[in-house]
């Protein structure tokens, strides 16, 4: 039981959405187009990082740096 709630106060690890999601905000703090987006268009992880480019762009989210 004890273990249990150990593990239930551990922060989740990032998972990969969350890391390029985090790499569209950084790029768009650092004054990248949304056309340098790296990933292939419609992919998983394309979208993921526009998300976070939009994101960080409406100022949503906030990048420390």
């Amino acid at each position: 039981m004890l273990a249990n709630h150990a593990a239930m106060a551990m922060p989740s690890p990032m998972t990969r959405d969350d890391h390029v999601r985090l790499e569209g905000a950084e790029a768009a703090r650092r004054g990248f187009s949304a056309h340098d987006n790296p990933y292939r268009s419609g992919s998983a992880d394309g979208m993921s990082w526009r998300q976070g480019f939009d994101q960080s762009s409406s100022g949503r989210i906030r990048v420390e740096g």
